[in-house]
């Protein structure tokens, strides 16, 4: 997704110069401007199915500040990593179009007055949430993984308990030694996993570098192409 898929800006905050600025700048992108009162209602309108491809712009100063909803934008940064988001606020010393605030935006101006740093905002944003978006979907992978992982564990260890069990009530036809098989040698498998899963976690830490080398020039790649994207809107 780039500027010229976007279909719809969402500007979060109150009616202002600040979201005059951004109409008059969207109309001559020709695009459409839906303003929205608050977090919650930005967050009502892209849960539609039928939802345009957008771009949000929060103005901070009109929610409180960013101390008041930086919960609010964690969250919503994590819910919807997709979705390139802007913010203003006068609090900010300088514009800032780097990725060291992605997990609350991807970019962030001082104001919408001046025009060129808007534009730029609505450019590098789409740069910088690709980069974001793919971070998350690692992580979600990450998490999935260990899930996995843990209901193998856990339908093995049953598993293995239930034919200890069995083999020991058919060998000694006592209830109780059954029970005391099931018991001890599901627990014992399940540890065994899950520590063998911690140790070859550790050795694939500290021995193998081979993805880590080979994701380490991707990524720099990636932010490279940021910032060469940045200094080439520099010099226009």
């Amino acid at each position: 997704m780039n500027l010229n898929d976007l279909n719809m800006v969402l500007y979060c905050g109150a009616y202002s110069e600040k979201l005059d600025d951004v109409c008059d700048h969207a109309f001559r992108l020709g695009i459409p401007v839906r303003p929205l009162p608050s977090i919650h209602s930005m967050i009502k309108e892209v849960s539609n199915v039928s939802a345009p491809r957008s771009c949000v712009i929060i103005n901070l100063d009109d929610l409180g500040g960013a101390s008041e909803v930086i919960e609010e934008l964690i969250a919503w940064r994590l819910d919807f990593p997709s979705i390139p988001t802007i913010l203003v606020s006068g609090e900010f010393e300088v514009d800032d179009f780097d990725l060291h605030r992605l997990s609350i935006c991807d970019c962030s101006i001082k104001s919408t007055s001046n025009p060129s740093s808007l534009h730029l905002a609505l450019k590098q944003s789409f740069i910088n949430n690709m980069i974001w978006a793919e971070r998350q979907e690692e992580r979600i992978n990450a998490d999935v993984s260990v899930g996995l992982r843990l209901s193998a564990a856990f339908m093995i260890s049953a598993i293995s308990a239930l034919m200890s069990g069995i083999f020991v009530l058919l060998e000694f036809r006592d209830w109780f030694y059954a029970m005391f098989a099931y018991i001890v040698v599901g627990q014992i498998t399940l540890v065994t996993i899950l520590i063998s899963s911690l140790i070859r976690s550790w050795i694939e830490e500290n021995f193998s570098r081979f993805e880590f080398l080979k994701k380490l020039p991707l990524q720099k790649g990636k932010e490279i192409q940021a910032k060469l994207g940045l200094d080439k809107f520099n010099t226009m």
